[in-house]
């Protein structure tokens, strides 16, 4: 899918509430959804269903489908990850990769808490923007208007490497 934004940073209205939102996701005492992330590699697509769950600063995804993986988590405290199953850690990194498809969720977070803002538009009926990770990866958001995420693409370069569908935003204050 390719971004269109007919506005370069978007109208004072629409910039102001997304920072309004963005200050919301900061202070959050939770932020919890659903998520179908989809990797695209060389040779084939993979495509999972994760509940991302953000509190007490740390991120937890957990696999809810395909079933061959379920219950498969990946936690993010600070700098310390791991991925887990049934309570026994299958494999601890410092640093994993921000686009593999386990922290696809956190890339979108960090994005909406940390992230530049390079634009911000309409596409529709949806409010879209583009940021910029620190790690340098770009991630598209589409919202709805209520500034809830509905889809976004992860791209490093030229190619997206992920998309995330979201379902059930909820911010617990």
């Amino acid at each position: 899918m390719t971004t269109l934004f007919l506005t370069g940073c978007g109208p004072g209205r629409d910039r102001q509430e997304f920072e309004n939102r963005r200050q919301q996701l900061c202070s959050a005492e939770e932020i919890a959804c659903d998520a179908r992330i989809t990797a695209a590699a060389e040779k084939e697509t993979v495509t999972f269903q994760v509940h991302l769950t953000c509190r007490d600063g740390e991120m937890a995804a957990v696999v809810t489908d395909p079933e061959t993986i379920r219950d498969v988590s990946f936690r993010k405290t600070g700098t310390d990850e791991t991925l887990e199953y049934d309570g026994l850690i299958l494999a601890f990194s410092p640093a994993v990769d921000a686009a593999a498809p386990c922290a696809g969720g956190f890339t979108l977070l960090e994005a909406l808490r940390e992230g530049w803002l390079s634009s911000l538009g309409r596409a529709g009926e949806n409010v879209a923007a583009e940021l910029i990770t620190p790690a340098g990866d770009t991630v598209s958001v589409w919202f709805t208007e209520e500034y809830e995420p509905v889809y976004a693409e992860i791209r490093r370069g030229e190619s997206t490497e992920l998309t995330l569908n979201v379902e059930h935003w909820e911010i617990k204050e």
